[in-house]
């Protein structure tokens, strides 16, 4: 992460104290604990949170951590959506479509 900061600036966009990413001291998906910590670093109740996710064991993370809304982003390696079409709130095909979640 320490690289990213540095060589794209990403400190004008984003507070480094906050970002959460696998360091490997974090229990890997599907155990919500990534998306506990996301959520306690910015200060919010997991319930009241956006997760946008491309996996089947991401999206069962974000479930597990009790997201309010989970939103599939198709990727190049699509899971098959009939999996978790019960713990999402839609599909994206891109950020752009987000906006259409939030709110």
């Amino acid at each position: 992460m320490d690289f990213y900061f540095k060589n794209l600036n990403l400190h004008e966009w984003f507070d480094f104290g906050k970002i959460v990413y696998d360091n490997g001291n974090i229990v890997p998906k599907p155990a919500p604990d990534i998306f506990l910590k996301a959520a306690s670093n910015i200060g919010l109740h997991p319930a009241n949170c956006l997760v946008v996710e491309d996996s089947l064991t991401g999206i069962k993370a974000a479930h597990n951590a009790g997201a309010g809304k989970i939103v599939f982003i198709e990727n190049d390696e699509p899971i098959e959506y009939r999996k978790v079409k019960k713990l999402v709130v839609g599909k994206i095909s891109n950020l752009l479509e987000l906006k259409n979640f939030i709110g």
